[in-house]
């Protein structure tokens, strides 16, 4: 059994092999885990401050309670994740719903803050602005306003 050190980054038992899975959390949870090493928060960061992730599935991690939940849903262009943060399935703050490199950041991110607050915080601890501001993150650039042209349709003069 390999022993992990580090933030916790925690899957359900069946991550990977439940056919009712939304995705599979496992590709997500090991780049949050190098991302959360990259940003050298393992020594900054509290003994208590966790990540889950959870695909979803015939085993949910929602009566688990986290600093940072990413949870699969379905969206019309494929799969998503929602962030929330301080508290379980049930509790947690819903902060956004992006895709996963912006899930991961958003995670990565909210982690800083905790760890520009010391050892001993925890999500619960940052405030309306900071959530506010990781609320607000976006992962898909906005559509463009501008018309589709083109030179061969006329639209542009030569």
């Amino acid at each position: 059994i390999a022993v992990r050190s580090g933030v916790p980054v925690e899957t359900g038992p069946l991550a990977g092999i439940d056919p009712q899975e939304i995705a599979d959390p496992r590709p997500l949870a090991e780049r949050l885990r190098a991302a959360i090493e990259e940003a050298g928060l393992t020594a900054r960061l509290g003994p208590k401050v966790s990540v889950v992730v959870d695909g979803g599935g015939q085993l949910t991690m929602d009566a688990v309670g986290a600093d940072v939940r990413l949870e699969a849903v379905r969206a019309d262009a494929g799969i998503h994740w929602s962030v929330s943060v301080a508290g379980d399935g049930r509790t947690a703050k819903l902060l956004s719903t992006v895709d996963a490199d912006a899930a991961r950041d958003i995670a990565v991110t909210a982690l800083l803050m905790v760890a520009e607050k010391g050892r001993e915080a925890h999500t619960r601890d940052l405030s309306d602005r900071q959530l506010n501001s990781l609320a607000s993150w976006h992962s898909v650039a906005p559509l463009s306003v501008l018309p589709d042209i083109s030179p061969s349709g006329g639209e542009i003069g030569s």
